[in-house]
Formats: C-alpha cells, sequence, structure tokens
C-alpha cells in the first residue's frame, strides 16, 4: 500500500509517519506535539466536521485538518505484511544456490 495523508486515515487503524511535508512551523509544532516521521499514530476520531483526534506516544491530541492534510503516513497493517517473510519463502530461499 502507499502513503496517503492523515487526513485520510481510518479511525480504529494505526499508521507510521513517514514524511511531513510542511515549513519549519508546520514541522516545529508536529516535533513538538513528539510527531515526527517514523511515529506510530492511532485514529481515534476522523470526520468532516471536527479535528483528528489520535494517539501518538500515549497521549492523545487533537489535529486541525490543515496540518493533517501536510503529513503522509503508512498503514501499520501493509508495513507488517511488507516486513514479513512467511515461513514457506524463507524455506525455498533455503534450498538455493547463492553462488
Amino acid at each position: 500500500m502507499s502513503n496517503i495523508y492523515l487526513l485520510g486515515s481510518i479511525p480504529g487503524k494505526s499508521y507510521r509517519v513517514t514524511e511531513i511535508n510542511g515549513g519549519h512551523g508546520v514541522q516545529k509544532r508536529l516535533q513538538d506535539l513528539g510527531i515526527v516521521p517514523g511515529t506510530e499514530l492511532e485514529i481515534i476520531q476522523n470526520d468532516k466536521r471536527h479535528p483528528l483526534l489520535l494517539r501518538a506516544n500515549g497521549t492523545v491530541l487533537m489535529i486541525g485538518k490543515g496540518i493533517a492534510k501536510k503529513i503522509s503516513v503508512l498503514e501499520n497493517d501493509s508495513l507488517e505484511q511488507d516486513d514479513t517473510i512467511t515461513s514457506s519463502e524463507h524455506d525455498k530461499g533455503e534450498n538455493r544456490c547463492h553462488a
């Protein structure tokens, strides 16, 4: 799965910050809140009428939609699928010659 903006995130899912696409002020504000690339976020609320409600580093935060559309994230399920080698794939690799 590819990166999405935090604004398009789904409540109940977890994401990892991949990039912050904003100026120095936005980056500083998010850094002060503990949101930097690599931070894991759990989305609590994301609807059209309210700011985004999320959990980061054990703290519940409210992020405005303007800032939320400057944060690129990747769903954690996607990261686990990319990083995990199944046992059958691993077994196939053991039977090959790597000369």
